[in-house]
């Protein structure tokens, strides 16, 4: 069953660069740019207008049909990319243990999380990582999958033990201490 969405409009900055192909939308800002492509299962996607006042542009899209589901997909993804390209997407992890370190040299992130040997992971070309006091991580990046992949795959190195609390983790994340042995 085929149906109709109304428009909905987004606020950009001015600087915002915005071109669009058939169905390709090409967002360029200062933190970089991004393609959306579309699928075909969404039709009359030529719609789509850009429209400027003195601080802000804003991209308008009307009356796009197809399937509910993929038109509530398209505009959450678009919304998202949308944020990622005005502010950004930042995590912040934890390393929790003595001794638990973090470094960076050459693009390589060097983690000391309990391990005879540093543990050492590739930092990828369109994320930023920053390391704050030692043993807090922050990433930044424009692409919400990409930021939260990489965080995934740093907590996967040393995961949360459940008696002592030691590992990698979300800096908000509530760990739950088992108790250990009664004697």
């Amino acid at each position: 069953m085929i149906q109709k969405m109304k428009s909905f409009t987004y606020t950009l900055p001015k600087t915002t660069e915005i071109i669009q192909n058939e169905n390709i939308l090409t967002i360029k800002t200062k933190l970089g740019e991004l393609k959306l492509k579309f699928n075909n299962k969404l039709k009359n996607l030529k719609n789509i207008k850009i429209t400027e006042n003195e601080n802000f542009k804003y991209l308008e899209i009307n009356k796009i049909f197809g399937k509910k589901q993929y038109i509530q997909t398209y505009k959450q993804i678009l919304e998202n990319n949308i944020q990622g390209i005005t502010t950004g997407f930042i995590k912040k992890i934890q390393l929790s243990g003595i001794g638990y370190k973090a470094n960076i040299k050459n693009k390589i992130l060097k983690l000391k999380v309990g391990f005879n040997h540093p543990i050492k992971k590739q930092i990828p070309e369109k994320i930023k990582i920053k390391i704050l006091k030692n043993n807090t991580i922050l990433i930044f990046g424009i692409n919400k999958n990409e930021v939260n992949t990489y965080a995934a795959l740093l907590k996967d190195i040393q995961q949360i033990e459940p008696y002592k609390g030691k590992g990698i983790k979300d800096e908000n994340q509530i760990i739950k201490l088992k108790e250990g042995k009664k004697k």
